[in-house]
């Protein structure tokens, strides 16, 4: 062996004594990594942050939600106001042409009456005046003659005094028809020009709703980035589940809304189903009461017994009961009328249109679903709320004023609890008549059809309880 090769292994030795060494002192002289008290501290001020942050965009989400329908409403209102404003132009502009026809009728009546004046003054001009009544008797013949004279005389005065008195009438008419006639007419350019503003402030709220509806769309998926990083999450999931929360949310305040104004919601299936068993109640008594002929055991007995007499009798009167059949379908007609009134016993409950035109009435809106809303258009494929539900009862017959306003004032009031097909229900922004701003067609089952805005236009959907007046109306 060199004492190359003794020298290495040596080294090699001491190496590996070292190493084992300081392998085996290391745990000896670390420190462990313990969490300190200020550490925790601040993991759960930053988990307290971040449930914060959470629980404020889920606000700021349901605020701008909020935010939203409170524009569409603003725009709704704006848009019946619009329609109001069109019937008042319309109707100041009829009234303005109805007084200036009346004022040009009086101003002819006044010259019809003028030349029946000038015809009587010509012909008095012509018998001289007053001096004639003088002449009449001095020129005349006779006696009779002189009567005849003085009679057209006299007939002429008083034809001239019923013309003056006729003139004088015609001038005051056309006076008064003048006067009506102007002020008509400045009430129709007062209502052009409210409707010039209501149709700016309508688009003014549409565009906002419209504008609000993008701009609530971007905040959105913001929001829902950020809470999907908070939770660490995906944005698509965060979605569904935000969506979710707002479909519960919606939920529970249409239930309250529903319950406000005595509507059922979430109980109508049962209802239904009541509806259907008859009633379970009532069976309930009629087993009870079954049982006790129970005791009629007896009964029979005594019926043999009056059985044995009946049987020689019976042969007799086989041929008296042939004439009973007789008066029997005679009275038989008599109560089959009586299911034809039995719908009329409704409409005095509640007023209004049979239950037939309310459900013609919903089947022909049903065809208009999927046209655009336009708010102030009255078709055939745009529609607002109120000319929706009119061309709807149009269609079956019975006429409906233009707006939703008048709409309710021209229907019969029914409790919101006792509606039926083709009922119209009304939403309201102050709870009364003067707050109208949307009209829906009831198409039963919890359904309703209506034009509501730009962003759903005509659709069958689930009633919306909220800013509902208590009374729907029946045309």
């Amino acid at each position: 062996m060199t004492a190359r090769t003794t020298r290495r292994r040596i080294a090699a030795v001491l190496g590996a004594g070292a190493l084992s060494v300081t392998l085996w002192a290391a745990p000896a002289g670390a420190t462990p990594d313990i969490p300190s008290t200020d550490d925790i501290e601040e993991a759960e001020q930053a988990e307290q942050s971040t449930a914060e942050q959470v629980a404020a965009l889920e606000v700021q989400l349901a605020q701008n939600a909020a935010a939203l329908d409170e524009a569409n409403v603003a725009a709704a209102v704006a848009a019946e106001d619009y329609n109001v404003a069109v019937v008042e132009r319309d109707q100041a502009e009829a009234d303005a042409q109805a007084a200036a026809e009346a004022a040009e009728q009086a101003d002819a009546d006044v010259a019809e009456a003028s030349q029946a004046v000038a015809r009587i003054a010509t012909a008095a001009y012509r018998n001289g005046g007053n001096l004639q009544q003088v002449g009449i008797f001095l020129s005349a013949d006779g006696v009779e003659e002189a009567v005849d004279s003085a009679t057209t005389f006299r007939m002429l005065g008083s034809n001239a005094d019923e013309a003056y008195q006729r003139l004088d009438a015609a001038e005051r008419v056309a006076d008064v028809m003048h006067s009506r006639s102007e002020d008509a007419l400045a009430e129709a350019e007062a209502a052009a020009a409210e409707l010039e503003d209501a149709s700016r402030e309508a688009d003014a709220a549409a565009l906002n709703a419209e504008n609000l509806v993008s701009d609530s769309a971007a905040e959105r998926d913001r929001l829902i980035r950020e809470l999907a990083a908070l939770r660490n999450t995906t944005a698509e999931l965060e979605a569904e589940r935000q969506a979710g929360l707002e479909a519960q949310r919606r939920e529970r305040e249409n239930a309250a809304a529903a319950a406000a104004v005595g509507a059922q919601v979430e109980t109508e299936r049962d209802t239904d189903e009541s509806s259907r068993s008859g009633g379970r109640t009532e069976p309930d008594p009629e087993p009870e009461s079954e049982p006790e002929p129970t005791p009629a055991d007896p009964g029979p007995t005594s019926e043999p017994e009056s059985p044995q007499p009946a049987p020689e009798p019976e042969p007799e009167p086989e041929p008296e009961p042939a004439p009973e059949p007789e008066p029997e379908p005679a009275p038989e007609p008599e109560p089959e009328p009586e299911p034809e009134p039995e719908p009329e016993p409704e409409q005095p409950s509640g007023g209004g249109s049979s239950a037939s035109a309310g459900q013609g009435a919903v089947n022909w809106a049903m065809t208009q679903v999927g046209d655009r809303y336009v708010y102030g258009a009255n078709g055939p494929d745009e529609w607002d709320c109120s000319s929706l539900t009119r061309a709807a009862y149009n269609s079956v017959g019975i006429y409906l004023p233009r707006t939703s306003r008048d709409q309710y004032r021209a229907t019969a009031n029914v409790p919101i609890d006792q509606i039926r097909p083709g009922d119209l229900i009304f939403y309201s922004s102050n709870g009364t008549a003067s707050g109208i701003y949307h009209v829906a067609i009831y198409a039963g089952d919890g359904m309703r059809v209506h034009a509501a805005n730009p962003q759903t236009d005509v659709e069958y959907t689930s009633m919306w309880w909220s800013n509902v007046m208590p009374m729907a109306g029946r045309p």
